[in-house]
């Protein structure tokens, strides 16, 4: 049997939306060697036509110490399983 990231990130979304910051911590967690990066996981996300977004990324950013490199994203996109999808499956 083989074994995909993509089935890997549908069962963790049974339990409700997550962010992508989420799935990949769940990810790092669980196995760090089968791990994607963060842009790898946000295709892998937006190709997929079992997972859809649930809630746009705000793509704010904070600024620390009013220094532009001292800044992150404190928004990111809120995935969840794609209900048209799931009946079929």
């Amino acid at each position: 049997m083989s074994w995909k990231r993509i089935d890997y990130i549908v069962r963790m979304l049974e339990d409700g939306p997550l962010s992508t910051r989420q799935i990949y911590d769940e990810f790092l967690d669980n196995y760090p060697k089968k791990c994607p990066t963060m842009y790898e996981l946000g295709m892998i996300l937006s190709r997929s036509k079992m997972v859809e977004k649930h809630q746009e990324a705000t793509n704010q950013r904070t600024v620390f110490h009013n220094r532009v490199y001292g800044s992150k994203w404190t928004g990111h996109t809120v995935w969840k399983i794609n209900e048209e999808v799931e009946g079929v499956v």
